[in-house]
């Protein structure tokens, strides 16, 4: 359990920019990291390693989501997106 938690910690910050997976890879990582450091305290490192990434990964998700969200709404999106539709970017 502690080598998935440390592996699917790692990977939900490597894929935290594809929706939902580097989510479903930081709960994953959570569940198994603290499942694991009751069942086998001899690998309580990567557990609590599996558990801090697991969390980075969906810090960094969450902040990236608000981001996106305020820059929504600014001009400079809309302009950005309206030179896309006249194939300015080309």
């Amino acid at each position: 359990m502690a080598v998935a938690a440390l592996v699917l910690g790692i990977l939900s910050i490597v894929l935290f920019c594809i929706p939902f997976v580097g989510v479903a890879c930081g709960v994953a990582a959570l569940v198994l990291g603290i499942l694991g450091m009751k069942k086998d305290p001899q690998k309580k490192g990567m557990c609590i390693a599996g558990i801090v990434l697991g969390s980075v990964g969906i810090v960094i998700y969450i902040l990236l989501l608000i981001l996106g969200m305020a820059l929504q709404n600014t001009t400079a999106w809309q302009e950005f997106l309206q030179g896309i539709e006249a194939g300015l970017y080309d």
